[in-house]
């Protein structure tokens, strides 16, 4: 988790007898969703919208 705090990839593995899991991870600092002018929207279009910055 600090490493993806620090916007660096970040691996988990896990070994078991024969079994090797990895998992790797990168971060996203900001993902935009596509096409927001379609008439059906998925349900959480209204829920992650760009930060715009408060007028004070």
């Amino acid at each position: 988790m600090q490493e993806l705090a620090r916007t660096n990839p970040s691996t988990f593995e896990v070994h078991h007898e024969d079994t090797h899991i990895q998992w790797t991870a990168s971060p996203v600092l900001f993902l935009t969703l596509a096409h927001r002018n379609v008439t059906k929207l998925p349900p959480c279009a209204d829920q992650f919208t760009r930060h715009r910055p408060s007028s004070e």
